[in-house]
């Protein structure tokens, strides 16, 4: 992962941009990273919660802040008209909105 944020940062500082990315390797948390992509290969979720200690429901709003992030992306590739990546956002999103984890819930906003 440090080397994803190294290239970022070396990319950043060539198009002119002063953003301190070697602090923000520091902050970078991938914890919950390979839950999410069992997830989308069609493990099921109570199979991922015994993957962690982490309670159920972050890992219900990581896959829903993921799905967002997903929609955005995919609504700025329109923008730009990059159809690869519309396609690719839209796979994404499908495979995180399965099952229980995108039931409708009474106590939290979709």
């Amino acid at each position: 992962m440090r080397s994803i944020v190294t290239m970022t940062d070396i990319k950043q500082r060539e198009e002119g941009m002063k953003q301190a990315t070697s602090q923000m390797a520091d902050q970078l948390n991938v914890g919950l990273a390979d839950m999410v992509y069992n997830w989308c290969a069609g493990m099921k979720f109570v199979d991922i919660t015994k993957m962690t200690d982490v309670q159920e429901g972050i890992i219900i709003r990581t896959m829903k802040r993921l799905d967002k992030v997903c929609k955005n992306v995919k609504n700025t590739a329109k923008i730009f008209g990059n159809i690869f990546l519309v396609d690719k956002m839209k796979a994404g999103s499908k495979s995180l909105k399965r099952d229980i984890a995108f039931v409708g819930s009474l106590y939290t906003p979709d």
